[in-house]
């Protein structure tokens, strides 16, 4: 992201949380330089949808989750509470997805706690 201007808030969810989305601050508009499937690079502008689901995809390719642009305690208490949630499933979905996420509130609690 070569320049971004503007804030929206936006409404977000991710697979990796099934059925989970929280509100989120993103860029309104942002300008991209990137590369195409040859590694030829271009310049590429985008606005509201196009330009928040780039800033997702591009924060996982940087270790981001979405929720990590939550206040620290905000953020504890979502993925607590979604956990939470997903113990009335018995789903296998819902045990993988409770696996992946008890370690990551952990970690969001003790940022919390710094």
């Amino acid at each position: 992201i070569i320049r971004a201007e503007g804030e929206l808030d936006s409404t977000e969810g991710c697979l990796s949380f099934p059925e989970l989305s929280v509100v989120v601050p993103r860029a309104a508009s942002i300008t991209l330089r990137a590369q195409d499937e040859l590694g030829t690079w271009f310049v590429i502008e985008l606005e509201e949808l196009e330009a928040v689901c780039a800033q997702h995809e591009i924060d996982h390719l940087e270790g981001r989750r979405f929720l990590d642009l939550l206040e620290p305690l905000e953020r504890s208490a979502t993925l607590h509470s979604y956990i939470e949630g997903l113990r009335g499933s018995n789903t296998v979905t819902s045990q993988e997805t409770i696996s992946r996420a008890e370690p990551l509130l952990a970690e969001y609690l003790m940022l919390a706690l710094k």
